[in-house]
């Protein structure tokens, strides 16, 4: 069974569904959130490691003419570290999400999309997951001192003459791609429950798919 299919209105087969669709995208979670958290989970993996934020590329370029190398690449570092030690603590608040789906938010899932559950549960659940791990990343940022050496560049770079003065919110973009690089890690340990159900180790998703 690569996907769920449409979902009837049969209770003990819906409720049936539900578990097994709760359970695939809590083990997902665990999982992405343990690659992710682990030493340099989010640097060293190119499907998920933090870039240097594209839309402010310029100033990368000109601190780089400015002999600010170093400092560039210490603060892209210092960025993806703080995402890995914000993942520490964001199994909890994806399962806290995932355990809240209703069955009704599992049919629109379901039936939109060939049961790509962790794209769907995303659209649903982001803004909740956002605002409870931006706290999070903010701290680790600003204990990894990755946001004073945003300030520093940001500075070096506004005083450069003539050069538009740039404003970026750094709490913002690295929470949004912290979220991203998990959903990404989810989706493959998604893809490899489905083709690989006993592997999920779980009874409920074992028994469904055989």
């Amino acid at each position: 069974v690569d996907n769920f299919g449409n979902i009837s209105s049969n209770n003990e087969y819906d409720n049936k569904i539900h578990s097994v669709f709760v359970q695939i995208l809590n083990i997902s979670a665990e999982q992405s959130v343990k690659i992710a958290s682990s030493k340099n989970g989010f640097y060293s993996n190119p499907m998920i490691k933090i870039p240097f934020p594209k839309s402010v590329i310029n100033l990368k370029s000109k601190l780089v003419t400015l002999g600010l190398k170093k400092q560039i690449e210490e603060f892209e570092y210092k960025i993806n570290i703080a995402a890995e030690k914000a993942s520490k603590q964001a199994v909890n608040i994806f399962i806290l999400e995932i355990n809240n789906l209703k069955m009704n938010d599992v049919k629109k899932i379901i039936n939109s999309d060939k049961g790509q559950a962790t794209k769907y549960f995303k659209n649903i659940c982001y803004v909740n997951l956002y605002n409870s791990f931006l706290p999070i990343v903010t701290q680790n940022l600003n204990n990894e001192k990755a946001s004073m050496i945003w300030s520093s560049l940001l500075k070096r770079y506004n005083n450069i003459p003539f050069v538009k003065k740039i404003e970026f919110d750094l709490y913002d973009y690295v929470t949004q791609k912290a979220i991203d690089g998990i959903f990404v890690l989810m989706a493959e340990n998604e893809k490899n429950i489905r083709l690989n159900p006993k592997e999920s180790k779980s009874d409920i998703i074992i028994n469904f798919f055989n």
